[in-house]
């Protein structure tokens, strides 16, 4: 569960435990910034929770008596207040009984992504030994083909995936005799057609002028950035058919 919504689950409690005891003027005080403006704008479009902002704000209306105040309290381990809360918050983690968090639909589904993530990267650890995992590892946010067209969408993901015209492609179907590359005689595997063969030294070229890091030239930057996933799929759309 994101800190954004325990924040906020964290003003849910004190409205309830202000209504429960019939408190009339309250003062809430918050160290999350982003949790209070997304109050304070009533913000359920960009907030990453908007079930629970939509929770604070029909508590604070439906307070019948007094005012509800909620102030933004910087996070400074020097303030005496953020001590004692920091304490009242490591002392729950040692309670027998633990409170059941209330969950809307948002929050339910990233737990199910989570679960879903944590049970591929224990296959990714496990079983994985293909030729992608010696290049890539397990992100969720490395790599995405929004924006691209189904055609460029294919094109970096068959290079991605070694699996494509290339001629170490066609050897592992049995549909070339040995793999190498007609020009150079070496594996035509991706790293040899973006990173070696002498017939994609232009591509090199303008691959270069968007990698100005050497530490960054390398097939899994090529093939994972977007200005050079760019490059590559512009040249062979234009010059190959891989």
């Amino acid at each position: 569960m994101s800190v954004y919504y325990v924040e906020a689950y964290a003003i849910v409690k004190g409205l309830e435990i202000a209504e429960k005891y019939g408190h009339k003027d309250i003062n809430i005080y918050s160290d999350s910034l982003s949790v209070l403006l997304d109050v304070k704008y009533f913000n359920l479009t960009k907030s990453a929770h908007p079930g629970i902002i939509f929770e604070i704000g029909e508590k604070i209306r439906g307070f019948k008596v007094g005012s509800v105040k909620i102030s933004w309290l910087p996070s400074n381990k020097s303030i005496n207040m953020i001590k004692k809360v920091d304490g009242y918050a490591k002392a729950a983690t040692r309670l027998d009984e633990i409170e059941k968090i209330i969950m809307y639909k948002k929050e339910k589904l990233e737990s199910v992504q989570d679960w879903i993530w944590k049970i591929r990267k224990e296959e990714w650890e496990k079983y994985c030994t293909c030729k992608y995992k010696e290049v890539y590892t397990l992100n969720r946010l490395e790599f995405s083909t929004k924006g691209m067209s189904r055609r460029q969408e294919t094109i970096i993901n068959r290079l991605r995936l070694q699996q494509n015209g290339l001629n170490a492609g066609k050897y592992k179907l049995g549909l070339h005799e040995t793999g190498n590359c007609d020009s150079c005689g070496s594996f035509q595997d991706v790293k040899h057609f973006l990173m070696e063969c002498k017939e994609t030294r232009d591509l090199r070229k303008e691959l270069k002028t968007v990698i100005t890091n050497e530490k960054d030239w390398n097939i899994k930057y090529i093939t994972t950035e977007k200005d050079t996933t760019r490059i590559v799929i512009n040249y062979i759309i234009k010059k190959i058919n891989i």
